[in-house]
C-alpha cells in the first residue's frame, strides 16, 4: 500500500528527492569540469607566455637534450649554452648529432659550421658571431669539440 500511495500522491513528472539529488550531482560535475577547463586554459596561457620569454639557447637545449645526456647544459640565466662533445678519450659528452641539432636549432650559418668542422687542435680556441650569438670553441681528437655559445 505504501508503494501505491507514493505513485498516486505524486503528479506525473514531479521532481523526487532522488531526481533532485541527481540534478545537483550533475550540476556539481559540470561545475567541476568547468573549473578544470578554466584551470587547464590558465596553465596553457601561462606556459605560452613563459615560452615567449625562453631564450633561443634554452629552446635549443630543450629540443636537443635527451634524458640522461651529459655534455649539454645551460648557464647564466639561459644565456649561455655549454656543449661538450665526446672525444676519443672521453667517456662522457654529447654525440655529433646533438651538436648538429643545436647548431641547426640556432640557425647557425654554414660558414660557422665549416669553421668548427675544420678546426684542428693546433688552431687553439676559435670564435665567430651571427645574429645575437657568439660562439667560441676548440677541438682536440682526444677531448672532442668544446663549444660555448652566448646569446646577447
Amino acid at each position: 500500500m505504501t508503494d501505491e500511495l507514493e505513485h498516486t500522491d505524486m503528479p506525473s513528472g514531479a521532481p523526487t528527492a532522488a531526481s533532485s539529488s541527481r540534478k545537483a550531482g550533475s550540476r556539481r560535475r559540470w561545475l567541476a569540469a568547468g573549473v578544470m577547463v578554466a584551470a587547464v586554459a590558465a596553465v596553457a596561457t601561462l606556459l605560452s607566455l613563459a615560452g615567449g620569454r625562453d631564450t633561443a639557447l634554452a629552446q635549443a637545449h630543450d629540443e636537443c637534450h635527451e634524458d640522461g645526456l651529459t655534455g649539454l647544459s645551460l648557464a647564466d640565466d639561459d644565456r649561455t649554452l655549454v656543449v661538450d662533445m665526446k672525444g676519443d678519450d672521453d667517456v662522457i659528452g654529447v654525440e655529433y648529432l646533438t651538436v648538429a641539432c643545436v647548431l641547426t636549432s640556432l640557425d647557425t650559418p654554414a660558414r660557422v659550421v665549416e669553421l668548427m668542422d675544420k678546426t684542428r687542435a693546433l688552431d687553439g680556441r676559435q670564435s665567430d658571431t651571427w645574429d645575437s650569438f657568439t660562439a667560441t670553441w676548440s677541438y682536440h681528437p682526444d677531448t672532442g669539440l668544446d663549444l660555448l655559445i652566448v646569446e646577447d
